[in-house]
């Protein structure tokens, strides 16, 4: 694996509904030398992309019941990488910017979204 060094200082939002996730996404970055905020729903998504905008994003598709296509349009439009961590795999029904990102499933382990992450935010 290569080192997660190269995510040390990055600034990460990490928008999640699931508490226990969050956390665990939060322990995570802040092994690999991560600034970590954490968001339970879109529109704290957007204030916080709008106040401080990230150097990427750990998106879940899906935060209680409500596609998060509004958060990744945000991102889009301020060239800011995020990275899908959703427990659903690429399907039909998904918008064409969700089929098209990167996607990490859960669950999954601390190596596989150090990976992940420095595929999608470290060499940009």
């Amino acid at each position: 694996m290569e080192k997660t060094e190269a995510l040390a200082g990055l600034s990460i939002l990490v928008v999640e509904d699931e508490a226990m996730v969050g956390m665990m996404l939060e322990d995570m970055l802040h092994d690999f030398g991560c600034n970590v905020e954490v968001v339970p729903s879109v529109e704290k998504a957007l204030i916080a992309i709008r106040g401080h905008v990230p150097d990427g994003v750990l998106l879940d598709m899906n935060l209680h019941g409500r596609k998060t296509l509004a958060v990744a349009e945000e991102l889009v439009s301020k060239s800011v990488p995020f990275l899908l961590v959703t427990g659903y795999g690429s399907g039909d029904s998904d918008p064409p910017l969700f089929k098209s990102a990167p996607r990490l499933l859960k669950p999954f382990t601390e190596e596989a979204l150090g990976r992940r992450m420095i595929e999608t935010f470290a060499n940009r």
